[in-house]
């Protein structure tokens, strides 16, 4: 492996011991007195390859604290940093890629990373990224290849990107093959996430009936019954009394439990589908109202992708 992390030799002059519980911005502070004094002491030396390593260390320390306090452009700076003194390591280019906002340089650097990635799982992750780079510029048929060969070169359970492809089947319109894809998944793997993507699959390509048992099951187990009460509502014929009557119910037991200085973006979100099955105006009024206060971040775009198309498709 090529990664320059494997090859690192800490200098004990600049050794600081940084609690992993430490605000970001106090590590960053840290780092950069670090660097600064370093900087100092190798002033007008050329640095040999152990000195580079340490200095490169640094930087690519301090870009992963800015990044966690969102100070995107300083992370930006100390990654173009780091990929100067260790060009080499392709997580470098992986890192710069993800605080690129130009989509040329981006590509560029994606490219860069995977000709460097030595292991299929150096590969996978730089190919992942490939697959967002091409979901962000709306080319779903590249993302879906690209998740392919992602999941390709790691064995085991890789639901991140398994639930990524899902949604690339789904951008695709291909909700019969996005049902089978999740059921070659489940069989070799109980996570109750993949499980829940599985039902409503179903529930998107129109096999209610297949879950229908599933979902009651769910129901009567679970102590927080909403988002199965939702897809209890959803598995009915649409605008039904039932279906109507399960998405209320979800509602009575949400509405409690948030918590509006704070809050549960996942409440927000079974919010927001409940309301959009219930048959009238004020409903529909409010599920856009909801939906616009969930916070957009990277872990949920798909999501949202998905739960807009809903709401759109309501309001038509």
């Amino acid at each position: 492996m090529k990664s320059t992390f494997a090859r690192l030799a800490v200098s004990t002059v600049l050794v600081t011991q940084l609690s992993a519980h430490q605000d970001p911005t106090i590590l960053a502070d840290s780092l950069t007195h670090q660097i600064e004094h370093f900087q100092k002491d190798n002033q007008g030396h050329d640095l040999d390859e152990k000195k580079t390593s340490q200095i490169a260390r640094l930087y690519m320390q301090r870009a992963v604290e800015y990044s966690a306090i969102n100070e995107r452009k300083k992370a930006h700076v100390d990654l173009e940093k780091y990929t100067e003194l260790s060009p080499n390591d392709y997580m470098g280019w992986l890192k710069l890629a993800r605080h690129e906002s130009d989509v040329t340089k981006q590509s560029r650097f994606l490219q860069k990373s995977l000709e460097l990635a030595d292991t299929d799982t150096e590969q996978s992750y730089v190919y992942f990224d490939l697959a967002e780079y091409a979901y962000e510029i709306g080319n779903y048929q590249n993302a879906l290849e690209h998740c392919n060969l992602s999941l390709s070169l790691i064995e085991g359970d890789q639901i991140t990107t398994t639930l990524f492809k899902a949604h690339l089947l789904w951008r695709l319109g291909k909700l019969d093959q996005r049902v089978a894809y999740l059921e070659e998944v489940i069989a070799g793997n109980s996570s109750f996430v993949l499980k829940r993507a599985w039902v409503d699959a179903k529930l998107d390509a129109g096999q209610a009936a297949d879950v229908k048992q599933t979902i009651l099951e769910e129901i009567a187990s679970s102590r927080f019954k909403s988002s199965w009460l939702i897809r209890a509502a959803r598995s009915e014929k649409k605008g039904s009394e039932q279906a109507q009557k399960y998405a209320q119910s979800a509602i009575d037991e949400i509405l409690p439990r948030l918590n509006p200085s704070r809050p549960d973006e996942t409440l927000q979100i079974d919010l927001v589908r409940a309301y959009s099955l219930l048959d009238d105006k004020e409903s529909n009024k409010k599920a856009q109202q909801y939906f616009h206060q969930v916070k957009e971040e990277e872990y949920n775009r798909c999501e949202l992708a998905e739960l807009k198309a809903l709401i759109n498709k309501k309001t038509d």
